[in-house]
């Protein structure tokens, strides 16, 4: 394996004892999942597109093991999120409601939040605020 596929190979870590799993990292995307107060909190950091979004929903799929109420995204750190992300982000709110719990998307701004809003997804993912 050459370095520049290593670099964008997905690791999965896991850590007993420990509230935080970080479920992929590379050199565009990190992904990680805690739990607390009733709720699982992801943290995305980089770029979330066609190339990372699996990292995303591997996460949430992993979250929902947990059986929260509500999964909470937090795109704070989220440099540029395209339109496949987007489709991601509002296929795994479906599926979290399927599963009886509500998914939001927190903090978007800037591009990531100009993306939300010019595909009509901000109120589905946000709320209407």
């Amino acid at each position: 394996m050459d370095a520049e596929t290593s670099s964008r190979s997905s690791a999965v870590v896991a850590t007993r004892g420990r509230s935080t799993l970080l479920i992929g990292a590379s050199r565009d995307i990190a992904v990680c999942w805690q739990a607390r107060q009733g709720k699982v909190w992801i943290s995305v950091a980089g770029v979330l597109d066609y190339a990372t979004r699996d990292v995303l929903a591997v996460a949430v799929r992993d979250a929902l093991a947990a059986r929260p109420g509500h999964l909470v995204v937090d795109l704070d750190q989220v440099r540029l999120l395209d339109a496949s992300a987007i489709g991601t982000l509002l296929q795994m709110h479906e599926l979290v409601g399927r599963c009886h719990a509500a998914l939001r998307l927190a903090n978007p701004h800037g591009i990531v939040r100009a993306a939300l809003q010019a595909t009509g997804s901000l109120p589905v993912l946000v709320g209407s605020r």
